[in-house]
């Protein structure tokens, strides 16, 4: 690598393509050639950021490295082409994006070099193929010729594999496509499966831009054209297009199958000694089935005028539905009415079920040991405070009570205030033993038992 570096450092390159471009003699060529082949395959990123470099110093573009290596290319004279074929695999090292992942320096080599290469150099590559095909036709149809074309071809091919997006958009924006299937009408078989094969790897990248490109253009009429010129024979053109109508058919590209059926479904009526036509008629007759017997989602919608009320209201309803709502009476609300509640003499709330309301009876009249017996819990007197607490809680909690929801004193017995005790939130709560409730009720005297209603 710093041997190459230094060369690069003291002009080699810039000595290669001067004698590339301006030297006559075949063997200084040759020679200059290999030299350049080795610091390419050794190096390919070092001549990449030469080349960019005569660019960033405004060198015209037939001066650039790579213009001259296309130019030495297409102007070969050998009958051969053995130099062509040579020059043209240094451009494919150049132009191949496996190799320019290595230089850390350059982290948007593969970018800059791809944008240089489709705006500097890709024009000089294609213009023996577009002005070999103006009119559609191989206007010159010699070996030498044909087999340039062939290199060239090879080398867009690869382009197309691997420059997807950059190749993509000059070959929709020049219509390159249209020129290469030109070739088809070419007498020579190899320059015939150069442009198969290439039509070949735009239909394998599966991409709907390249469809619809050849949809529009119906770019498979000189294909299919070719296919029925070449009848019965089992040849290796035959071959290529059948593996291409049945890559079709295998990997189901329903674009793709409409139109050749639709357009070349009649011409292929009459190949029988392969399935591929058969199958893709099968094809192209369920995709309509499918489209006639696909259900009308529009007519289960909803109508219009419910869509635009529920989802796109304009300025106007919604004026009128204020209007509406304004237009209404108020009508006075009711006042929020309280739950019936039960007050403990403890300060506890229990509201009542509206359902199963108690039917309270009205107090009898008791006498005065009766009535200061009731005011004792467990034989133990309630001090007055509390019974002012329960008094005040009662007026906070249920603003609204009534007579018959509130039970006098005097109907609330010990049994009632021990549940209620043990109902309480919060806190924790000793429960007697039931023993001891039983002996200090059997401990009082008759006269001084509670009187439970019955």
């Amino acid at each position: 690598m710093p041997f190459f570096k230094m060369l690069s450092a003291l002009g080699v390159l810039p000595s290669l393509g001067y004698i590339l471009q301006n030297m006559e003699e075949p063997v200084i060529r040759q020679s200059a050639t290999d030299i350049l082949a080795y610091i390419v395959e050794f190096n390919p990123t070092l001549v990449r950021e030469f080349i960019l470099d005569q660019r960033k110093q405004q060198t015209e573009d037939d001066m650039l490295l790579m213009n001259v290596l296309i130019e030495q290319m297409i102007c070969d004279t050998d009958e051969d082409l053995g130099g062509a074929i040579q020059l043209m695999n240094l451009v494919r090292i150049l132009l191949d994006p496996e190799n320019m992942m290595g230089s850390l320096s350059l982290k948007t080599e593969k970018t800059e070099f791809l944008n240089f290469f489709y705006k500097h150099s890709i024009h000089v590559l294609t213009a023996p193929l577009l002005a070999n095909t103006a009119t559609l036709n191989p206007s010159k149809d010699d070996y030498q010729t044909a087999h340039l074309l062939s290199i060239i071809m090879d080398l867009l091919t690869f382009c197309v594999e691997h420059h997807t997006y950059h190749a993509k958009n000059h070959i929709i924006g020049k219509d390159l496509l249209r020129r290469i299937l030109a070739l088809l009408k070419s007498q020579h078989a190899f320059l015939n499966l150069c442009a198969v094969r290439c039509m070949r790897r735009i239909i394998t990248l599966k991409d709907d831009f390249y469809y619809r490109y050849i949809v529009k253009g119906k770019l498979f009429e000189p294909l299919v054209t070719a296919f029925l010129s070449n009848g019965s024979k089992y040849n290796l053109l035959n071959s290529a297009i059948l593996d291409l109508f049945e890559f079709i058919r295998t990997e189901d590209i329903k674009l793709l199958i409409v139109h050749i059926m639709e357009e070349h479904g009649s011409a292929f009526k009459k190949v029988n000694y392969v399935k591929t036509f058969q199958g893709l008629h099968t094809k192209f007759e369920q995709l309509k089935d499918r489209e006639t017997n696909k259900p009308d989602i529009d007519g289960l919608r909803q109508p219009s005028s419910f869509q635009n009320s529920r989802y796109r209201r304009d300025a106007r309803a919604l004026d009128e539905e204020e209007e509406m709502w304004f237009d209404q009476e108020d009508e006075p609300e009711a006042p929020p009415v309280a739950e019936p509640a039960v007050i403990f003499t403890d300060g506890v709330v229990m509201p009542l079920e509206k359902e199963e309301e108690p039917i309270l009876e009205e107090p009898k009249e008791m006498d005065k040991e009766n009535f200061d017996n009731s005011n004792t819990t467990n034989g133990r007197p309630v001090s007055p405070a509390k019974c002012v607490q329960v008094e005040s809680e009662a007026t906070t909690l249920s603003p609204v009570l009534t007579s018959k929801t509130i039970p006098t004193p005097t109907t609330t017995t010990s049994a009632e205030v021990k549940s209620s005790s043990l109902t309480r939130k919060g806190g924790l709560v000793d429960y007697p033993d039931e023993d001891s409730d039983e002996d200090e009720d059997d401990d009082l005297p008759v006269s001084k038992r509670p009187r439970l209603a019955t």
